[in-house]
């Protein structure tokens, strides 16, 4: 298969899926931004989605690692 020929998933689908594992309309902004930097100019679409899936995926685990320490925190200040 043509590499120009694949499907891709628009970015709506892929910021929306970003949104429902967590993320705010920002980070995945910050994320867009980021991607961009991140492979230039000259990047192939390919090149471009697969760093922007990689930058979204390392902020939600970033987030879920976060989320436990977080709750803890809150957790605590309701204890006597």
């Amino acid at each position: 298969m043509d590499p120009d020929q694949r499907v891709t998933a628009p970015l709506q689908a892929i910021f929306h899926g970003a949104r429902d594992f967590g993320l705010t309309p920002a980070e995945v902004w910050g994320a867009f931004d980021d991607s961009l930097d991140a492979v230039g100019a000259d990047a192939t679409v390919d090149e471009y989605l697969h760093e922007l899936t990689g930058e979204l995926a390392q902020r939600i685990v970033q987030r879920e690692r976060r989320a436990p320490s977080e709750e803890q925190r809150v957790g605590s200040r309701g204890r006597v």
